[in-house]
């Protein structure tokens, strides 16, 4: 009997039916199975209802969700109670300390949503709407206990679903310690961090404060390394010789070619004795800046050693100290000074009487002996001319010990200086030549103190073109140039000879009182100068060559 019979095919169709709901309900089996034991915390919801608003709120315009939802809180709240819970594995009961599922539904509905958990659904929402289906979020929670726990949620959509958002799949995992340790290593590097930042600003403004300390007090600091040569210097310890930090190189050649010429020996011979001979020591010598000025430097140091006593390095400090060089120098002079002055006092005094004595009585006898012998003649004329000169030498004396003050006046520069040197008498063979090229200048002066100053001068200069050491210049005729200029803020008188020059060893101490290489006087002459430009507010230099001769410069301030 054929089974193609409408019985037949209904007996075979409610096997069929059978076999599926069997098999149905096995594989319904294995997935509750599955679900249930799984150690994944599970979570599944039907977002569908979500989706459905969202595409109503498109449909009514809206495009800039993010915008959207930053400025309708309430619509974002609405859209997350639409969301339906549709299964919890047992491990996420576990997870949140709950006794059944029904317990965690019943939280999940009467727990009033915080901003944070608000804000990850926002960004899950967003994140499908992006057109990315699988979003990792971490937030704070509360456990059925009550205690706050940190989870960490991996939301994705099944790929047949992402047209009505019907499943949404949650795997949660209880990172709580993890968190916290994390929390805690965080605070820890913040607080070390913090620390850090705190000690590298106190080192900072220390080594600030160093650095105005050294640049106050013109000190600077070092290291040499003995293995590899290298020489490490702070910015101020650069400038001591006139450089700016990183014009140095960082080596003891490009150290030494900062030295003054003369001083390199010694500084060379200085350093080998100190890496031989392990010992603090301290010793001046002078810089040469690329300007030209020549600075004193004072250097101590002391050699580094290593647990073996093996020589490693040296450690020092150079300073200038130039200005208390002057300071001392001036202080020195001041108390040469005092001591000349009180000594002017007493030999003016004492030497004033018998001189007039001498000067009087030499009038008596030239008058009582009437005689016509040639020699008895020359002899009283050399006394005169004797007594005569010791006076001079005294008034000398005394003008240049005390200072007197200045009477002003303005003064047509050019005119004056003219009519002074038609006053003065060249000796035979000098020949004066005038360049006057300030015409309209008017000067501040004491035109007495003023007008020795430059007689004193002019005196040097022929005397120098005249004396011994004038060498034979052939046909080149001795002359004194006395020049006029304004320029850079200075008025200045400028005599200068075609003579011998000032020898260079004698240069450094031509403005020493009682300093002289010639055979008469008290070498006072340019000491004298230079007190009295300097009282006028300007100053005297002085530029001299073997070849050329010497330039003297007698300058006042246009002010």
């Amino acid at each position: 009997m054929s089974n193609d019979t409408p019985d037949g095919r209904k007996s075979r169709l409610r096997k069929t039916k059978a076999r599926l709901r069997e098999e149905l309900r096995r594989s319904e089996e294995r997935y509750r199975e599955l679900f249930d034991e799984s150690p994944a915390a599970i979570w599944v919801e039907d977002w569908s209802p979500i989706k459905q608003m969202l595409d109503d709120l498109a449909w009514g315009g809206v495009k800039d969700w993010h915008g959207y939802f930053n400025s309708h809180r309430d619509q974002l709240k609405m859209a997350y109670d639409l969301v339906k819970i549709l299964d919890i594995s047992q491990a996420t009961v576990e997870l949140y300390r709950k006794e059944s599922k029904e317990q965690i539904l019943r939280m999940s509905v009467a727990a009033a949503v915080i901003d944070e958990e608000l804000d990850a659904f926002r960004k899950i929402v967003l994140a499908f709407l992006a057109g990315q289906m699988t979003v990792d979020i971490e937030s704070k929670d509360t456990a059925g206990d009550g205690s706050e726990i940190i989870v960490r949620r991996r939301v994705a959509m099944p790929p047949k679903h992402r047209d009505d958002w019907s499943r949404v799949i949650y795997a949660i995992e209880d990172i709580t310690k993890r968190a916290r340790a994390e929390e805690e290593i965080r605070k820890l590097n913040e607080h070390l961090e913090h620390r850090v930042a705190e000690r590298t600003a106190e080192l900072r403004e220390s080594e600030e404060r160093l650095k105005e300390a050294e640049r106050v007090a013109l000190m600077g600091h070092w290291q040499f390394y003995v293995g590899t040569g290298g020489l490490i210097r702070s910015d101020q310890d650069v400038r001591n010789y006139g450089l700016e930090p990183g014009q140095m190189a960082p080596t003891f050649e490009a150290f030494l070619q900062a030295v003054h010429p003369d001083d390199r020996d010694m500084v060379k011979a200085r350093a080998e004795k100190a890496l031989s001979t392990p010992e603090p020591n301290h010793y001046e010598f002078r810089s040469l800046w690329p300007d030209g000025q020549v600075r004193t430097i004072l250097t101590k140091y002391q050699t580094v050693l290593d647990d073996d006593g093996n020589l490693v390095g040296m450690l020092g400090v150079n300073q200038d100290i130039t200005e208390r060089k002057r300071l001392e120098s001036e202080l020195l002079r001041r108390e040469r000074l005092a001591t000349l002055g009180q000594l002017t006092a007493t030999v003016g005094h004492e030497l004033r009487n018998p001189l007039g004595a001498i000067r009087t009585s030499m009038y008596i006898v030239e008058k009582v002996a009437d005689t016509k012998d040639d020699r008895f003649t020359r002899s009283v004329e050399r006394i005169n001319r004797s007594v005569t000169r010791c006076d001079n030498i005294i008034d000398e004396l005394l003008d240049f010990t005390r200072v007197h003050g200045l009477e002003l006046a303005e003064t047509g520069l050019d005119r004056w200086l003219g009519r002074l040197l038609d006053e003065l008498e060249a000796p035979e063979g000098v020949e004066v030549k005038r360049k006057f090229d300030a015409p309209d200048t008017v000067v501040m002066a004491d035109v007495d103190r003023f007008r020795r100053a430059v007689i004193n001068v002019f005196d040097n200069g022929c005397q120098a073109m005249i004396g011994e050491g004038r060498e034979d210049t052939g046909s080149e005729e001795s002359s004194l140039t006395v020049r006029t200029q304004e320029r850079d803020g200075r008025i200045e008188v400028i005599l200068e000879d075609n003579g011998p020059g000032i020898p260079l060893d004698v240069v450094p101490n031509i403005f020493e009182p009682m300093f002289s290489t010639k055979g008469f006087g008290v070498g006072l002459g340019l000491p004298v100068v230079k007190q009295i430009m300097e009282q006028h507010g300007g100053g005297i230099e002085i530029k001299t060559s073997e070849i050329h001769g010497t330039k003297v410069c007698l300058w006042l301030p246009t002010s």
